[in-house]
């Protein structure tokens, strides 16, 4: 397969039924999620001076075994 149009190969939106919609979906779950953990999720950590220098630290239930990181 010959690929001659990148720009559509990069749009996935427009190829995936309802797909308007996955932003807002994500963005309500994920707060749905958040407001779920109460004192075991601290929010907008800062690690750097720059304004987007934020990460959010969610903690298990039981002593943690591990890390995961999502970039």
């Amino acid at each position: 397969m010959i690929i001659e149009d990148w720009d559509d190969a990069y749009a996935n939106r427009d190829h995936i039924a309802g797909a308007d919609g996955y932003i807002a979906r994500w963005q309500a779950e994920a707060t749905v999620f958040r407001d779920g953990l109460g004192a075991r999720a601290a929010l907008d950590l800062r690690y750097g001076a720059a304004a987007r220098c934020l990460f959010d630290l969610f903690l298990p239930e039981r002593a943690p075994v591990g890390l995961v990181v999502f970039v």
